[in-house]
């Protein structure tokens, strides 16, 4: 390595006033951090070592999980960026060091931070962002199951009451009728209801409906909520063995409230006849 030349002289003035002392690490603040970047061929003031170069930058931290990171500088170190005392360099001193090969021409003439800098000075935003974002998909995710319950409520009441509709269309219903109800109605929304609740909305229900009263059974549903209201309804209808005309002007209707397309409304038939008649839905072939 060359010694320190009367090339930087101008340089070195500077550099040898203004040696500084990195603050100690503290649980809530920020400190100083080395990082040794090469040797260099520049003496320290006592002429019997040389200087290592070194990239410094401010870390901010709380309780030592980095927050923010400032910056890098170049300063040159005794210690081989080992202890705190260091001597600050600023871009003309660098360039000054290169030009007389002082310093490396390979060393980047402007520090930068790695990766790992980068990591660990911004690593509790990270965190933050992270748990602020964790925090969201919660909330976002218990939003979006309060949203579900609400509508599978509503698809289990609008699907029971257009069953005790079709149950009370032909004038005949019995505790067989209004247990299989319950069954249905559990199997294609979830929701219990007991006896006393079926027969008590069976005795409520109108004998007439108006269209406008067809198209409130799907008010609020998915397609496939009113797909498996359909198909509640159909299973009530043909509990029996047939479909009175009472029940099938009904069902008739309740497709059109549901914007049921025809194609759909066979196939539930179908599907509904293969379940009472004891075969799997994917055996059912497509009526259209």
């Amino acid at each position: 390595m060359k010694k320190f030349s009367l090339g930087a002289a101008a340089a070195t003035a500077a550099l040898f006033f203004t040696a500084s002392s990195a603050e100690a690490g503290i649980p809530y603040g920020s400190y100083e951090e080395l990082t040794f970047v090469s040797e260099t061929g520049v003496y320290a003031p006592s002429g019997d070592t040389t200087l290592s170069l070194c990239r410094i930058s401010t870390k901010h931290h709380v309780g030592f999980i980095g927050f923010w990171r400032n910056d890098a500088a170049y300063v040159l170190s005794e210690s081989q960026c080992l202890e705190d005392g260091f001597y600050r360099i600023n871009q003309e001193d660098m360039t000054a060091y290169q030009e007389t090969g002082l310093i490396a021409l390979e060393v980047p003439a402007a520090p930068t931070l790695t990766a790992q800098e980068v990591a660990t000075g911004f690593s509790g935003t990270f965190l933050l962002v992270l748990a602020l974002f964790f925090k969201a998909a919660i909330e976002l995710r218990e939003f979006v199951s309060r949203r579900r319950r609400t509508g599978s409520n509503t698809a289990a009441i609008n699907t029971l009451a257009a069953m005790c509709h079709i149950a009370k269309a032909d004038g005949e219903i019995d505790p067989a009728e209004i247990e299989m109800i319950g069954a249905v109605i559990f199997e294609k929304t979830g929701r219990q209801f007991s006896i006393q609740q079926i027969a008590q909305m069976i005795e409520l229900t109108e004998d007439t409906l108006d269209p406008e009263d067809y198209a409130g059974f799907g008010e609020g549903l998915t397609e496939h909520e009113r797909e498996r209201l359909i198909e509640a309804a159909l299973i009530v209808a043909v509990a029996d063995g047939e479909i009175h005309p009472a029940e099938h002007s009904l069902m008739m209707n309740l497709a059109r409230g549901l914007n049921i397309p025809a194609a759909k409304f066979r196939k539930a038939l179908q599907s509904v006849a293969e379940e009472l008649a004891g075969l799997s839905p994917s055996a059912s072939a497509d009526p259209a």
